[in-house]
């Protein structure tokens, strides 16, 4: 089996249709790693116009079961004020389906909210959500030039967001919700200049700055009870898609 790889002269299209082909791979007898591939519980993350990309790809393929989308998660797949660009007001939005997390860089300066426009789409439509922007980020910090403080935080939230989805793994929320992430205060974590927030089972919380998602909580995602189905074993591979376009 072939998979496709995206275009250059980065397509968007294109993009799509590699995740997809990738999954395509990932659940077919050619991997592998088949035999140990739990491949009813996907993750997808993306860079850049990788992320945007996949915005799309949730929406169509019904595999993918979480998103991470670095820098930024947006409400179309062309992007918004809370992508790196910050110049684009789309008129064709996604519909939001897969419970998704925005990580986003201090770049632009178009106001405390403008780094959660996606966040507040996925909430608007009643799917879990969750945004953090880094402390004195650039767009490359998800690339090769990041640094290893850089890469800590990403890891961080990046694995607690599809451990809580992939494996409802309890101590998931905890980690979301830590008042030191990667063992730094959240003060120097998350950035005073955009707003960080969460929308999880059902609560919001407009600041993770000001604390108001500090405590535990029970956190179930669509369709399951709050009690956490630990069925997956250390030896099962979650798989990560990653599309990376600078």
């Amino acid at each position: 089996m072939i998979i496709t790889e995206p275009s250059s002269g980065g397509s968007l299209t294109s993009y799509n249709t590699a995740a997809r082909s990738g999954v395509d791979y990932l659940v077919s007898s050619s991997s592998p790693y088949a035999s140990s591939t739990n491949v009813d519980r996907i993750g997808a993350a993306g860079w850049s116009l990788g992320a945007r990309a996949l915005v799309r790809t949730q929406q169509e393929d019904l595999r993918i079961d979480a998103l991470v989308a670095w820098d930024n998660l947006a409400k179309s797949e062309t992007g918004d004020m809370g992508s790196p660009s910050c110049n684009n007001e789309p008129t064709t939005l996604t519909i939001p389906r897969a419970p998704a997390m925005g990580q986003a860089s201090e770049s632009c300066s178009n106001g405390l909210t403008s780094k959660v426009v996606g966040f507040e789409h996925w909430r608007a439509a009643g799917v879990p959500a969750f945004q953090v922007t880094f402390e004195g980020s650039t767009h490359f910090w998800w690339g090769s030039t990041g640094s290893a403080t850089a890469r800590a935080r990403i890891d961080h939230y990046t694995r607690a967001w599809f451990d809580l989805w992939l494996k409802n793994d309890p101590t998931a929320t905890d980690r979301l919700r830590s008042t030191e992430p990667a063992g730094t205060p959240l003060a120097i974590v998350l950035s005073d200049q955009y707003v960080s927030a969460s929308f999880l089972n059902g609560q919001h919380c407009p600041d993770l700055r000001a604390g108001c998602c500090t405590t535990r909580a029970n956190v179930a995602g669509p369709n399951q009870s709050t009690t956490p189905d630990l069925t997956l074993t250390a030896d099962d591979i979650i798989v990560y898609l990653s599309w990376f376009f600078a």
